[in-house]
């Protein structure tokens, strides 16, 4: 029973800390427009791979001591963590 409530509170955890990560990309959006042109801005839906790779870009650029990215990359390692241990409890167990 232990294994199953761990691992739930694990998966809580992954799902608050990816929420934690989109309301900085939010932020780290929001920032980058702030100084873009209208016409080159970033809309806060449809993302994909190179999209992605050039807000970040544009933040380093932007925001050179900035630390919403390291932020992010924290949140999202966390996430993954969580995620890993949660499923080791469940796939692994010999319960």
């Amino acid at each position: 029973m232990f294994k199953v409530v761990a691992a739930s509170v694990l998966l809580l955890c992954v799902g608050g800390l990816g929420l934690s990560a989109s309301i900085i990309q939010f932020a780290i959006v929001d920032a980058v427009n702030e100084k873009l042109p209208n016409d080159e801005q970033f809309q806060h839906l449809g993302w994909y791979l190179t999209k992605t790779a050039r807000l970040r870009r544009e933040y380093q650029r932007l925001y050179p001591t900035g630390n919403l990215l390291r932020r992010q990359r924290i949140l999202w390692w966390l996430a993954l963590v969580c995620l890993v241990l949660a499923a080791s409890l469940i796939f692994l167990s010999h319960d």
